[in-house]
């Protein structure tokens, strides 16, 4: 099942449903517009722990770093959007977590066993300008995904991070 998705996925990359922008228009195609809706009601369901891990082994399947990234600048591009970078309110920081786990749940935890998933996450990060309220989210999504965990590495993995919160507009 994972191989088939996965080919259908690089399929997809292929033929533009996976805009790197959201999208202006209804009539443009994006994959993550039309299914970010549902994914978010089936991982809030009791099942959620078996459709994100399937969701994760697809991530890390994918056949080429291109598709991969392609994937997620489209979907780091749908996420909802941080109103006020820096508004501390409660519904702003609910909004930041949803997000990040969001992420965690379909990409993975950015942790020491994933490498190859870490670097092509920091390509994509630091290969654009994103905003503030964006970097929050990415700031969350990295520190669930360090909960608990002491690696070598993981100082330097934290500090290109600190070097994306340079290129935030």
């Amino acid at each position: 099942m994972v191989s088939s998705t996965t080919f259908l996925l690089t399929k997809l990359v292929n033929v533009g449903l996976f805009p790197p922008t959201p999208p202006t228009f209804r009539s443009q195609p994006s994959f993550f517009r039309a299914t970010l809706p549902k994914i978010r009601i089936k991982l809030g369901e009791e099942s959620s722990a078996v459709y994100s891990a399937f969701w994760s082994e697809i991530v890390l399947a994918l056949p080429s770093t291109f598709t991969l990234q392609a994937i997620l600048v489209s979907l780091l591009a749908s996420l909802s959007e941080v109103a006020t970078a820096t508004d501390p309110s409660s519904h702003q920081r609910a909004l930041v977590k949803r997000e990040a786990r969001l992420l965690r749940s379909l990409v993975g935890s950015l942790s020491a066993g994933n490498e190859e998933l870490w670097e092509c996450v920091s390509a994509v990060i630091l290969g654009r300008e994103w905003s503030e309220g964006f970097g929050r989210i990415v700031v969350c999504w990295v520190a669930e995904s360090r909960k608990g965990q002491v690696d070598e590495q993981g100082e330097h993995r934290w500090y290109s991070f600190v070097q994306f919160s340079d290129r935030l507009t």
